[in-house]
Order: C-alpha cells, then structure tokens, then sequence
C-alpha cells in the first residue's frame, strides 16, 4: 500500500466509526483490502458479518488453505507467526482471525512480541481482530497500544447498536430475503418487542417467516411468536407502572416468573430503569442533552436507553421518580434480606408505586 493511502486510511480512522466502516464496506467493494483490522464494540452480529466478509474476500474460495483461527483455547504466538510466514496457497492473501485475545491477559514478554508481530504484518495477509466476547477497555493501557497499533497499520472500528431507522431498514430487507415481508411499521414493533440485539432480532424474523403462513408478517404474529428478552420486558413493566397501569404490571410481573427470570434481577433492572427516567427527567429540566447523560453516566454500547427515557419521561413529575426510587430502595432490601415470598416483594412495590403516582400526580 502506497504512503497516499496509508495517509488517507490513517486520517479516516481518527475521524470516527462510522467512517472507519464505511472504509470496510468500500474495501470490500473494491476488494484493496487492508492488512490489519480491529472490529469491537457492543453489537455481535455486524461485527461477526463484517469479519466473515472481510475473510471470504481474502482468501477468495481457497478456506480451507488460507484462512487460519486462533482463539484463547488455541492461541500461541508461535503458531501465529508461522501462519503469517508461510506464503497463500493458490491465492494471493491469507487471513488470520484472531477471537477474543486480550491483550491484558498477555505476560510481558507475549505482549512485546505482538506488538512487534502486528506492526510487521506482510502485504499477502489480512489479520483480524475479532472482539466478540472480551469488551474493549479503554481505561488499560495494553488496550490503548492495541487500537494504536492498528489505527496505524489498518482499520479500527467499533460497531455499536444500530439506529432504529437502520435496524428498520434491515428488518425489512432481511424479511425479503428470508422469503416474507414485513412493513416499516411491523418492524419497529419488532424492535419494540424483542429489542435492539440484532441477532436476536434475525433469529425472530427467520421463526417469524417459518410460521407466517400468507408471507406477511403482522403484529399479531410479533405477539405470539416472539419471546421478550428481559430488558424489553423490564421497559413495558416501567411504563405500565409509571402509566398506572397496575394490572398489566402484575401481569408482566407473571410473565417473567413464569420464564423463571430470577427476582433480584427482575428488581435491579427495573430500578436501571428508573434510574434513567429519573436522569432523563433532571436533563430535560436543566437543559441537558442525551449526549450529557451518555457521557456522565457511561452509557457506552447502551445509548438507547437514554433515548427511550428521554422520550418516556416527559409527564412524568420528578418527585414521582425520586419517591419511586426510594421505594425501589426499601423493596431491594426486603427482597435481599428477609423470608418474605420475592413475588409478594414486587407485587407490592408495583402497588405502591402505582399508590404514589395518584398521591404525587403527573406534569
């Protein structure tokens, strides 16, 4: 690669990630591929797709010779430079995908020498840092060189959740693909119902497909096919209670019993919902905006929560929240430190929630 384009690639990394994928996809395109990549970030499925497809246009067919995996159950370093050493059979590039190798968890002297191995990586192979379940740290040091290292050599980019306007997007082509269809409007209450996981949300639309007898899929379809994770349960719960919808709430209270969910984390989700509608609340009251909150409160790889406080909290009177809070407080100790039957904990709170809601009242 000439000094022009390392030049461009080492500018369009530091301006952001967005960009830094939008290279990929034009890499991709072209087929010039880069020599280094570092994918992480909060959303699994984009980043297992733009791995697998950085890969395949590498090694062009020949996987079974090119293309090497190293993870930590398999991971050496000497095995890791043979496989860069040795030249692609029948093929001009190899690819080595590296899963999962935390830097942090190196000795000394295996992390001096990866860092010597990365920033010597030859012009016929494509290396692959692949984060999937190890979380990029920010606050360590080894981290830091890690995403230096390739911001100079490659391409870093982190793949956060998606936008709801593009996560609808998808929806709707990947209905098409899976031989269905579904509209903008039934996607978005796909996204409402099961949430922002993409992979989640693929598995649900294939299911959806499978079971859709005319090809279209409905909302009745989303009701009855689909399985809530908890956080999409813990948000219809919050805003049933915040709503005073007392019985609905007990019955999404029966629901998440019924699929055995553990009631301390019935409880701790719920009071992280609170939490962000009371900060949501403070924000729109002093003039803060949704960035503020995501930066004070480390809202990282989890910005859409705030955004749905946002939205939620608007009529909502502050002393309602901090008293809810309050209450949320009281049932966590009893729920942790008493005999009393954990489902009676809950119930209770929903009612005594739903009691100061009428007594504090609403914007």
């Amino acid at each position: 690669m000439n000094g022009l384009k390392m030049t461009i690639i080492i500018t369009i990394n530091h301006l952001g990630v967005n960009m830094s994928v939008e290279l990929i996809k034009k890499q991709l395109k072209s087929g010039e591929l880069g020599r280094l990549y570092m994918l992480y970030g909060d959303e699994n499925y984009l980043k297992t797709y733009y791995c697998s497809a950085l890969a395949k246009k590498a090694v062009n067919g020949m996987e079974s010779f090119n293309l090497h995996r190293f993870d930590v159950d398999n991971f050496s370093l000497s095995q890791l430079e043979a496989a860069i050493d040795n030249l692609p059979l029948m093929s001009d590039r190899k690819c080595i995908i590296m899963r999962d190798i935390d830097p942090e968890e190196l000795k000394a002297d295996q992390w001096k020498e990866l860092q010597q191995v990365l920033k010597a990586i030859p012009a016929e192979c494509v290396l692959i840092l692949h984060y999937d379940a190890v979380e990029y740290d920010k606050s360590k040091s080894k981290w830091q060189t890690l995403l230096g290292i390739v911001q100079k050599a490659g391409i870093a980019a982190e793949i956060g959740r998606q936008p709801r306007s593009n996560l609808i997007k998808w929806l709707v082509k990947k209905a098409t693909e899976d031989g269905c269809a579904i509209s903008r409007e039934n996607a978005e209450y796909l996204i409402n119902t099961c949430g922002q996981d993409m992979n989640l949300l693929a598995c649900e639309t294939a299911k959806l497909c499978a079971f859709t007898e005319d090809g279209n899929i409905q909302k009745s379809a989303v009701d009855e096919l689909t399985a809530k994770p908890l956080d999409a349960s813990i948000y219809d719960l919050a805003r049933s209670v915040t709503g005073g919808e007392t019985g609905r709430s007990l019955k999404i209270i029966d629901d998440l019993f019924y699929k055995k969910e553990e009631p301390v984390i019935i409880l701790s989700a719920l009071s992280g919902a609170f939490c962000d509608l009371y900060r949501a609340k403070t924000a729109q009251i002093s003039g803060a905006r949704q960035d503020d909150i995501k930066a004070d409160f480390n809202y990282k790889g989890r910005g859409f929560r705030v955004e749905k406080a946002m939205k939620d909290s608007a009529g909502i009177d502050l002393s309602f929240l901090s008293e809810s809070i309050n209450l949320l407080m009281q049932a966590d100790e009893a729920i942790k430190s008493t005999r009393i039957d954990k489902r009676v904990v809950l119930e209770r709170l929903v009612v005594e929630i739903a009691g100061t809601r009428k007594r504090v009242g609403h914007n």
